[in-house]
């Protein structure tokens, strides 16, 4: 109970839930098209970490935004 979501509890047995159309390279193909894909979004973000990380911050402003007032108090 709990391992198979897509299941009934006590209304349908285990052996009913498997996908005979869905072979055991099919399972592969998509498996390695997602650790590519996922490896790949890594990369970039990796990268826009890396670039972003770099750069300087940004110059601080002696006067305020603001009038003075509270942007937010209890």
């Amino acid at each position: 109970m709990g391992r198979q979501p897509w299941i009934v509890f006590t209304q349908m047995k285990t052996a009913a839930g498997v996908s005979p159309a869905v072979g055991a390279g099919t399972v592969l193909a998509s498996l390695i098209v997602f650790t590519l894909l996922y490896g790949a979004l890594a990369v970039v973000e990796l990268g826009l970490m890396i670039k972003y990380g770099r750069q300087p911050p940004p110059p601080l402003k002696d006067e305020p935004d603001d009038d003075g007032k509270l942007a937010f108090a209890y």
